[in-house]
């Protein structure tokens, strides 16, 4: 029985080396799931926050594992003359990425098309469903400039062209900013919801109750402090700037020499407008930091400045419809306002 059990006990022994050999010699099997890709989608979705020239495109893209080139095309016939990069413009991934485009400079009470494309390597271009959208009428008379000024001009990133008025040693832009980029290029995020804009640490930019452009765009300063925001050459006016304008015209009716005068864009009374400066200063309100809520416009005009007051604060002026001085202050860098620019010495 001894040897009987020595003997099982080699067989059994060299049986599992045997079998540990051979798996050990087995190639190991590939578990990973391979990626697999297909033709991308690219779905126009419904135009939001249409005006009398502006738009905003939306759409949806799956890119299926391919790297996709978003764009949107639009024209006022089906030419599709124009285009515009999509942002983000590059989708990776295999599941839905929301996309926009922000048009400007469009005509008023127009019907435009539009459609989204998809490009890339490896796969044939997606072209979108055409689809359309109609511009608001046309109800905004132009901005009341003084006729006894001779203006310079300038133009922005966006090719919006704004009148430039000399106050002294300094040339000011004499229009609210209303550019949707920076002077690199860079697409800068329309931000309408509230809560978004109130926590947002980056540069954006909004309209007055995502609705009217005309008294400009709303920018937090966080935009102002990219140093880019201005057309190149110019800067987001500074306290110096502001300080120098006012003992140029005088401070104690600043406020009078800079508003537009009349009470279509500032509210009654607005006494003693006179815009002798050429400034043509505009009610453009404010977005709350706390919330994202619009105030004052026609009313007040915020005018950021791009010097910083502390580390969550920020300096900016005021003008009101009811009284002549010039205000400064300072508040949350979260805030909206409008923004002058003024020419580099």
């Amino acid at each position: 029985m001894k040897k009987i059990y020595k003997t099982g006990w080699k067989f059994m022994t060299g049986l599992t080396c045997f079998l540990l050999l051979f798996n050990s010699c087995k190639k190991d099997e590939d578990t990973t799931t391979p990626v697999t890709t297909s033709q991308p989608t690219a779905v126009a979705s419904i135009t939001t926050y249409v005006g009398q020239s502006w738009a905003t495109l939306n759409g949806s893209v799956n890119a299926y594992n391919n790297t996709v080139i978003v764009s949107f095309e639009y024209d006022t016939s089906l030419a599709y003359s124009n285009s515009i990069s999509a942002v983000p413009d590059t989708v990776t991934g295999s599941s839905g990425t929301l996309v926009y485009a922000n048009l400007t400079d469009l005509l008023p009470d127009t019907k435009y098309y539009y459609r989204i494309i998809a490009a890339g390597d490896g796969f044939d271009t997606v072209t979108g469903a055409d689809s359309t959208f109609t511009t608001d009428v046309l109800t905004e008379p132009v901005i009341d400039f003084n006729p006894d000024i001779t203006y310079g001009s300038l133009s922005d990133n966006d090719g919006h062209v704004y009148k430039t008025v000399q106050l002294g040693d300094m040339t000011w832009m004499a229009e609210n900013l209303r550019t949707t980029r920076l002077n690199d290029g860079t697409v800068l995020p329309n931000l309408c919801q509230g809560p978004k804009w109130a926590i947002m640490l980056d540069p954006a930019y909004c309209r007055y109750d995502n609705d009217s452009i005309s008294y400009g765009l709303l920018y937090n300063w966080h935009a102002v402090n990219s140093g880019k925001l201005c057309p190149a050459g110019w800067h987001v006016s500074t306290d110096d700037d502001w300080n120098n304008l006012i003992s140029f015209i005088g401070s104690d009716t600043a406020g009078f020499k800079l508003k537009e005068t009349g009470t279509f864009h500032w509210q009654s009374p607005n006494t003693g407008a006179t815009n002798e400066t050429g400034f043509t200063a505009l009610p453009g309100g404010y977005r709350n930091n706390v919330g994202g809520t619009f105030v004052n416009a026609g009313r007040i005009g915020y005018f950021w400045s791009a010097t910083e007051y502390n580390t969550v604060d920020a300096d900016y002026y005021m003008l009101s419809y009811n009284f002549g001085h010039l205000d400064h202050s300072s508040t949350a860098k979260a805030a909206g306002f409008s923004v002058r620019c003024v020419k580099d010495n």
